[in-house]
């Protein structure tokens, strides 16, 4: 799916005593305006219900009331995955998980519609149609293609990664994967991942058994490490490399942290044993 952009937006709110394009982030934190509109499969808006937005983390938990056209907007965290979902004591299931969303802290988003179905009783599906329109911004430096500007992961389980001209690439779910979690953005919009989440034999809940990454004008890129769960990973030296912590579900006696190359998917360094002054400084880094 290749959806165009259609003008622009005015996309960040900035809290007092912070500038546009600032880019410390000891500095107070900047807000990105998302915004979208959520309809049946026929067209029609859902509305008059409640939609919310939250980042547990960041105690960040927000809800509007869809307007008659289906229409919401959040001023959200960049670089911080936030769930939005129909909150309607109305029905059964009071809950309706429309899906998951990263933007960075320089583009904010209009989704432009959100199409809902209902396949049966218990299950929904929610797709990206747009048109999604996005802010203005100047592309990187040295690269060929647009920032990445968001990922979207609707409840029917395909990942949109969003970039600053508004064209959207699909990644669907792997055979068996359940669910898409821990969605990040590199800092300059050049990468984008996620956790492929799975069920596990010996276990009620899915565990995160890879870790896909994409950038721009390459293929996929799939990491597994040895094969135990991934719990936490981050992008290190500059979007180039991955680092990702390796557990069993119950816990390990040693917890293994790996460092690869993205383009390789090489093993460049390992670290086995608790995150003390002696650990490397990119496993370090990965505190929570």
């Amino acid at each position: 799916m290749s959806v165009q952009a259609v003008g622009f937006l005015v996309t960040v709110l900035v809290v007092p005593g912070v500038t546009v394009g600032q880019e410390d982030h000891a500095d107070p934190v900047t807000k990105v305006r998302i915004s979208g509109r959520i309809t049946h499969q026929d067209g029609s808006p859902i509305s008059n219900v409640t939609l919310k937005c939250g980042n547990a983390l960041l105690h960040d938990n927000q809800m509007t009331t869809l307007d008659d056209r289906g229409r919401f907007s959040f001023a959200v965290t960049g670089h911080h995955e936030y769930d939005l979902y129909i909150d309607d004591p109305t029905v059964e299931p009071n809950i309706t998980v429309i899906g998951k969303i990263v933007v960075t802290e320089r583009l904010g988003i209009d989704l432009g519609e959100i199409v809902i179905r209902f396949p049966s009783q218990h299950e929904v599906e929610a797709r990206l149609q747009g048109p999604v329109r996005v802010g203005r911004s100047s592309p990187p430096t040295n690269s060929p293609f647009p920032l990445i500007a968001a990922v979207f992961v609707g409840a029917s389980g395909t990942a949109n990664i969003i970039d600053s001209e508004g064209k959207v690439v699909q990644h669907a779910k792997e055979k068996e994967q359940v669910g898409f979690s821990a969605l990040r953005i590199f800092e300059d919009g050049r990468a984008a991942g996620w956790l492929a989440d799975f069920p596990f034999c010996c276990a009620s809940y899915p565990l995160s058994l890879a870790l896909v990454v994409y950038r721009p004008g390459e293929p996929i890129h799939r990491f597994v490490g040895d094969g135990r769960a991934l719990f936490r990973w981050c992008f290190v030296a500059g979007g180039k490399q991955v680092a990702f912590l390796q557990s069993f579900p119950n816990g390990d006696l040693v917890e293994h942290y790996e460092l690869r190359d993205v383009e390789t998917l090489r093993l460049i360094d390992k670290w086995d044993g608790d995150l003390t002054p002696k650990a490397p400084k990119w496993a370090i880094g990965m505190r929570p």
